[in-house]
């Protein structure tokens, strides 16, 4: 008996603690590797941006440089800033000076704008100049499709566009803070932003 006892507490006890540390080992590991698998999709889908913004340099280069629509900044005239809209796969024009918006044209849900500021020929500030050569549902398909996430894009608390099945997704997301989990038709979701 005393011989089952000391076997028991040699051998079976320790089996036991070093198979509960293992389990638990492993668990933290799988949500290591989860949270690495995350991390590194939303570092791709912060890289899409970037590149969104990159595309959008050279239609600003053209459009900073595009006379008429210079004088057109200086009249007033939005003519000029739709034009270019569709003569330059450009989504989106803004211009901004001292936080007033003295101009805007095109797509609302305009994304990764790139910007610069502009100036008369004279060296006269006439503000900053923002454009965006993608669209919040471009973005959004495009950050899907490479990285399997589901996406919502917002600009402040309004919901541009989302690519889950349908909108509950924007809704019961809009309180919740980075890195929360929340639930949508039955699955979880971790909570980014940038």
């Amino acid at each position: 008996n005393r011989l089952g006892l000391f076997f028991v507490l040699i051998v079976i006890v320790p089996m036991i603690a070093v198979a509960v540390l293992l389990f638990g080992l492993l668990g933290k590991s799988e949500r290591s590797i989860r949270d690495a698998n995350i991390g590194a999709r939303q570092d791709v889908a912060r890289r899409l941006f970037t590149e969104d913004r990159r595309k959008a340099n050279g239609p600003l280069k053209a459009v900073a440089k595009d006379d008429v629509f210079g004088q057109a900044v200086l009249t007033g005239d939005t003519k000029r800033a739709q034009q270019l809209l569709a003569s330059r796969d450009i989504e989106r024009i803004v211009l901004v000076k001292d936080r007033d918006v003295l101009l805007k044209a095109g797509d609302k849900t305009a994304v990764a704008p790139d910007w610069l500021p502009l100036k008369t020929s004279k060296g006269e500030q006439l503000g900053a100049l923002y454009v965006s050569v993608t669209d919040a549902r471009t973005y959004a398909a495009q950050v899907r499709r490479v990285t399997g996430m589901n996406v919502i894009v917002r600009n402040g608390g309004k919901v541009l566009t989302n690519t889950f099945a349908n909108d509950s997704a924007a809704a019961t997301t809009a309180k919740a803070k980075l890195d929360d989990t929340v639930a949508v038709d039955g699955r979880s979701y971790r909570v980014d932003a940038f």
